[in-house]
Parts: C-alpha cells; sequence; structure tokens
C-alpha cells in the first residue's frame, strides 16, 4: 500500500504496522474521501476481493491492482473525469464509525438489465440492444433530449467519449462534441460485426484504440433500462449486485 503513495492517494496513507489489512483497507478508503470530498475510490471496486471485506471497500492486495491491470483501471477512472454532471461542486459525505453516508436522490428504477459486462461477441451487443430499445422506437426522441433512442444508445456505449489516436500516450480519448463525428464507432460496429475471414481487413489503429475503450467503458458495468425509458450503465459488485448508477444521458 505505501507504494501508492506517490500516487493519487498519497496523503491518504500512514505507515501503521498494528492494524490487519482490512483496516489498512478501510481506512486507505476512508481516508481518500475526506481528503478529496469525492467518492472517486468506489471506482477500485473489482475483481476478486479477501473474505468478510465491506462491499464499499477496494481490496488493494489482489493481482488485478498491480502492474497493467491496475494501470488501465486508472486510465478509465482518468476518462471519467472528462465528465463534470455536478458542477465542480464536492460531495456532502460523512465518515463515521466505519460508515460512509451522502445524501441522494432517487429519480428512477431499473427495469431490466443485461447478462454480462464485457462485449465479446455479436449476441452481446444485439442483447443490449434489445435491452435499451424494448417497446421504443428507435427514431423517436430520446426523453428529454433533442436525440433519437439510436443515437443515445450510441452515447451511451462509448460513454459519449470517442478516441484521441493523435494526442499524448496518457491522452488517448477526449469527450465528443459537436457536431459529433461517429466514423470511429462505425467502423469499430463495422469490424465487431464482421465474420471472422473480413475481420482483418477492417482493423486498424482506430479501431484498436476504440475497442479497447469501449470494453474499458464497460468492464464491470451492466447496460440498464429504467422505469421512464433512461438507458445507462450500473456499476457492479463481485457478487453481481449494482452498486451506482453511471448513465443516462
Amino acid at each position: 500500500m505505501l507504494t501508492r503513495r506517490s500516487r493519487r492517494y498519497a496523503r491518504s496513507i500512514a505507515p501503521d504496522y498494528t492494524l490487519s489489512v482490512r483496516q489498512v483497507l478501510e481506512a486507505t478508503a476512508l481516508a481518500s474521501v475526506t481528503q478529496t470530498q469525492n467518492l472517486e475510490f468506489l471506482s477500485h471496486v473489482f475483481g476478486p476481493r479477501l473474505p468478510n471485506l465491506p462491499s464499499f471497500i477496494p481490496d488493494w492486495t489482489t493481482p488485478n491492482h498491480n502492474t497493467a491491470i491496475q494501470d488501465e483501471r486508472i486510465r478509465f477512472i482518468d476518462m471519467s473525469r472528462k465528465y463534470d454532471t455536478s458542477g465542480g461542486r464536492t460531495a456532502n459525505v460523512k465518515v463515521s464509525d466505519g460508515t460512509l453516508s451522502t445524501a441522494g436522490l432517487l429519480f428512477d428504477l431499473v427495469a431490466d438489465n443485461g447478462s454480462m459486462s464485457r462485449l465479446r461477441t455479436r449476441q452481446n451487443l444485439d442483447e443490449l440492444h434489445a435491452i435499451a430499445h424494448a417497446g421504443y422506437d428507435l427514431n423517436e426522441l430520446y426523453c428529454h433530449t433533442a436525440d433519437t433512442r439510436a443515437i443515445a444508445f450510441q452515447h451511451v456505449l462509448c460513454g459519449s467519449i470517442t478516441v484521441n489516436p493523435g494526442g499524448a500516450l496518457a491522452d488517448m480519448s477526449r469527450r465528443l462534441t459537436d457536431p459529433i463525428d461517429w466514423t470511429p464507432q462505425e467502423r469499430w460496429r463495422a469490424w465487431y460485426l464482421a465474420p471472422s475471414p473480413f475481420r482483418d481487413d477492417l482493423f486498424s489503429v482506430e479501431v484498436s484504440y476504440t475497442d479497447q475503450l469501449l470494453s474499458s467503458l464497460q468492464a464491470h458495468r451492466k447496460f440498464i433500462r429504467t422505469a421512464k425509458g433512461y438507458i445507462g450503465k450500473c456499476a457492479i459488485t463481485p457478487s453481481g449486485s449494482f452498486e451506482d448508477h453511471n448513465g443516462p444521458r
């Protein structure tokens, strides 16, 4: 854990060899909330975990939190900073006796969700389409927006982020801006849905970046549709239950 002092939670970790592993993980997570006043640490809750660890505490001791896998997760968290739904306001987070609480607002309920958290086959994409558009016309306006449901599906699938191959290594993605160019997603879709003998001809650096982007955005999340017709993605715990709602555009 001390090796992370040079990273995002540098001021959250103090050496104390009298604590158990669970106590160290809990203290680190809760200290990060006090330090940052946000719940970013929840993005580290994924993969295998120590038994009896609270569901909201990341297990930084597992192999998934080392080297390349952890770096990939950090890149995903960095991508999420391209959003600012709160308008820069910090969360009103309280920590007391090992319990974390914050104010929330119930505005909708999950009506349907996907069976997986990865895009691997054409059937996976077909399932997402079925969930997103069940009972709706693809060309009708999506909820409160001026976009169609088909366009809203595109936004949710890619997180309103597109690849930026010309950028620096640390900035391979960027927010979509109007007028939106869906070409990278269209090329990825053509490659993704193509029969195996033709995929090599359709593969490119742009397709590779787009595939990595979509895989990162979908990992450990399930595609959902709400009772009011919104679509989005929810984070899931190792047991398969929902954690947070990242989503409806």
